[in-house]
């Protein structure tokens, strides 16, 4: 999911929306006015967009950070990626989450165990259907 912000020109007011495509978040945005509003808009353009993140972040230092992805996160916000540096990721609750590497199968994360991923290589997080929050420390490698 991204958000969007979109000027309306003719209300003289900035909204931001949240949805998958910015055509999507116009047609959002447009279906959420008042017919009043509606008629009062000259025109509608988004100004900026920002990529929302499927985790919430602390950071700790330059190099460490604690992440926590939401038990109700939308499995397809959880993509394959992959990072420009690598990575010692250790869950610090229990839970009931799987990290799955290019070409492996999918493992459970044990709490309070390191588990590396290398710069480059691609990887995803996996969430069943009755998962709690997971919050992991994220050390990063030069």
């Amino acid at each position: 999911m991204n958000q969007y912000l979109f000027y309306i020109e003719g209300l003289n007011c900035e909204r931001w929306v949240t949805s998958k495509s910015e055509s999507d978040a116009h047609k959002k945005l447009w279906k959420n006015l008042s017919d009043v509003e509606q008629n009062a808009v000259v025109q509608m353009e988004c100004i900026e967009s920002k990529l929302l993140k499927p985790f919430d972040e602390i950071w700790l230092s330059a190099t460490e950070s604690i992440r926590t992805f939401s038990g109700k996160v939308p499995e397809a916000d959880l993509k394959w990626h992959w990072d420009e540096q690598s990575r010692t990721v250790t869950p610090l609750v229990e839970n009931s989450w799987l990290l799955q590497l290019d070409n492996r199968l999918p493992i459970p994360l044990v709490i309070n165990q390191e588990y590396q991923i290398k710069a480059g290589v691609y990887h995803r997080l996996i969430r069943k259907d009755d998962a709690n929050d997971l919050v992991l420390k994220i050390v990063r490698h030069e």
